[in-house]
């Protein structure tokens, strides 16, 4: 299973020390350099760690930001700063702070102590692939929908339809395998312009979430993280940002 990160920072010593450090934990990075570029990004895909320099103007702001949004409520947070106190970083939503100057060595440790809560999410989210007829419910609507992965905290969908992240909704599917439909409430996270979307659960029955575990863990769901030898190919920068 690989990690994934979004960096917010156009510093050339914070990126000249993370490009070779998040690959040897497994962790891809997209980097980008403004707010409106990262919210793009985390509208499109699941990171389970967003990293935020406080020199990106309105930067602070977005990190303040990130607990309210669905796609990232539950997401580590890193504040890397200068101008900020550590003490605002953590009431701004960060669980870690790294003051400038960065250093590889304060990077590392600070990394490798989060590497656990990174997994710990990503597990929770980790998608076993599935093409699986369901019904979405919402806006009064009914709506027919493939499932398309599937994890404890939310699904992948896709949809002939447009969909909004925050959108709420609610959801029925029978498991492959089993005689057993689970019905669940969700809100939407994420969604791109080719009729996919991502649904993080909100609230799924005892019964019903028992039995999406069960199904899971059948299947693997715990792989072994994908280290990447090659920070080049795990290491993406937004130029149009």
């Amino acid at each position: 299973m690989s990690l994934s990160a979004l960096l917010l920072s156009e510093d050339p010593n914070v990126v000249d020390i993370l490009r070779p450090l998040l690959p040897e934990l497994g962790i891809a990075t997209d980097q980008c350099a403004f707010p409106d570029a990262a919210l793009r990004l985390l509208n499109s895909r699941k990171y389970e760690a967003i990293i935020v320099d406080d020199e990106i103007l309105g930067g602070v702001e977005f990190m303040s930001s990130l607990r309210g949004l669905p796609m990232t409520r539950n997401a580590i947070i890193f504040a890397v700063i200068r101008y900020v106190g550590v003490k605002e970083a953590f009431q701004s939503g960060a669980n870690f702070a790294l003051e400038k100057p960065l250093t590889a060595e304060r990077a590392q440790r600070s990394f490798h102590a989060a590497l656990g809560l990174i997994m710990r999410e990503r597990r929770r989210f980790f998608r076993y692939t599935v093409n699986v007829p369901a019904s979405l419910e919402f806006s009064n609507r009914v709506e027919n929908i493939t499932v398309s992965n599937l994890s404890e905290g939310g699904m992948a969908i896709d949809t002939s339809f447009a969909l909004t992240p925050g959108l709420i909704v609610k959801c029925r599917f029978d498991l492959p395998g089993l005689k057993f439909t689970i019905e669940a409430k969700g809100e939407v996270s994420w969604t791109d312009n080719q009729g996919h979307a991502g649904v993080c659960f909100q609230q799924v029955p005892h019964l019903h979430k028992e039995k999406l575990e069960e199904w899971l863990t059948t299947r693997g769901k715990d792989e072994p993280v994908a280290i990447h030898r090659n920070s080049a190919e795990s290491w993406h920068s937004d130029e149009a940002s």
